[in-house]
């Protein structure tokens, strides 16, 4: 009545073969995945660490922009603007530190010679600059370094000073 949907053989020659070629399957793609770890892992690591390098990113928190305050007749009290604060990762230099170093003095108004010590001196991320503004942001993009990196901050100005400075208070 009731069919039998596989067939067990009681020829225990047959079963050890299926067996083998069980294990050797198993065997096969384990030392096919063993090949491809070598392979990615010690053949091709420099094509790899270009790669790495090229799609490198930098994790960037845009802050909203905060709107202008003014008083009753119009006058500017309050307004945003956009700071930059300028990194660079020595490990991430192509060229010489010197010739980086050489690039970066005359946009960023710091001695050569300062900037080549804060490159020299540490393994990670260094802050070479803080609150710069658009135009020398700019002139930094356009380097093109990949050793850079350029947070963008909102920040506030206060073109009537002191004045009112208790209702609007101060933030920067």
């Amino acid at each position: 009545m009731s069919k039998k949907l596989y067939k067990i053989s009681q020829d225990p020659n047959k079963n050890n073969k299926r067996i083998a070629w069980v294990r050797k399957l198993v065997l096969f793609i384990m030392l096919a995945i063993i090949c491809k770890l070598f392979f990615l892992q010690i053949w091709d690591v420099d094509n790899l660490k270009k790669k790495a390098s090229i799609r490198r990113q930098s994790r960037i928190l845009n802050q909203a922009m905060r709107g202008d305050i003014v008083d009753i007749k119009g006058s500017m009290l309050v307004t945003s603007r956009c700071y930059y604060d300028i990194y660079i990762d020595p490990r991430q230099i192509r060229t010489t530190p010197d010739e980086v170093s050489s690039q970066l003095s005359p946009i960023l108004g710091i001695p050569k010679n300062v900037i080549l010590h804060k490159i020299n001196n540490e393994k990670r991320t260094v802050i070479l600059a803080k609150n710069v503004d658009i135009t020398t942001n700019k002139k930094l993009r356009k380097l093109g370094l990949r050793c850079l990196d350029i947070i963008q901050k909102p920040g506030r100005e206060y073109p009537q000073g002191k004045l009112a400075a208790h209702v609007l208070g101060y933030v920067n």
